[in-house]
């Protein structure tokens, strides 16, 4: 009887396995395209923690292979964020989902769509008299900007310097439209345009920034009626 307690309490100390890793066995798709047509060479998976800087666990593997595991990953909840890259090492495509690893489990996650990396649009809007804001009595701007059922942006903002960044713009077909306005509010001067998503495939690194100009017309009749 006595040996049999001290095997019980052996067990109950070192038996469990509660520390055991998981893992996460991931795969992804470029689309109808191929990884080649959408220029995408190999793929990055990264698992970060929340607040966390540093990837707790990453991996690479070739786009074309289409899955990859990733290993000896600490129980708990992660943001998985998949980086498509090119042959010049440039980060293009991209995919985010947040996961939940168990113990000693595999958290599969299947068919994640790479989709082109969000970018930073540089708008601008030169006037065609090519006064500034100032010299055309121009007090504040008027832009909405759409991307397709994926983004839309409608902003007020003083009209100073002829252009404004904004961020976290998919790519896609893209439409501007800026409407210039007056002291009162009133409308002044129009400009728009509609840009393919070709734009977003220039210059792809991350650094760079995507520019769209739209010439500001004065309208004819006041108000822009």
């Amino acid at each position: 009887m006595r040996r049999l307690s001290l095997v019980i309490f052996a067990c109950l100390g070192g038996c469990g396995d509660g520390d055991e890793p998981g893992a996460v066995h991931v795969s992804w798709r470029t689309g109808a395209l191929s990884c080649s047509e959408a220029g995408v060479h190999r793929v990055r998976a990264e698992l970060f923690g929340y607040g966390d800087k540093a990837a707790a666990a990453q991996l690479e593997a070739p786009c074309d292979r289409r899955a990859l595991d990733l290993g000896d990953v600490d129980a708990g909840s992660y943001t998985l964020w998949l980086k498509g890259i090119d042959s010049a090492g440039c980060w293009t495509h991209e995919a985010r989902q947040d996961v939940r690893v168990a113990e000693g489990g595999t958290r599969q996650i299947d068919d994640l769509a790479l989709l082109r990396r969000r970018r930073t649009v540089d708008l601008r809007w030169p006037f065609t008299n090519e006064l500034d804001c100032t010299g055309n009595g121009v007090e504040e701007m008027s832009v909405t900007v759409d991307v397709g059922d994926e983004y839309t942006l409608d902003e007020i903002f003083d009209c100073e310097g002829l252009h404004r960044a904004i961020e976290g713009v998919p790519a896609g077909t893209m439409r501007v439209t800026f409407t210039a306005l007056d002291a009162r509010g009133e409308p002044m001067a129009r400009g728009e345009a509609t840009f393919g998503p070709e734009v977003f495939a220039r210059d792809p690194c991350p650094d760079t920034v995507v520019e769209a100009r739209i010439p500001l017309e004065f309208c004819a009749n006041p108000g822009c009626l």
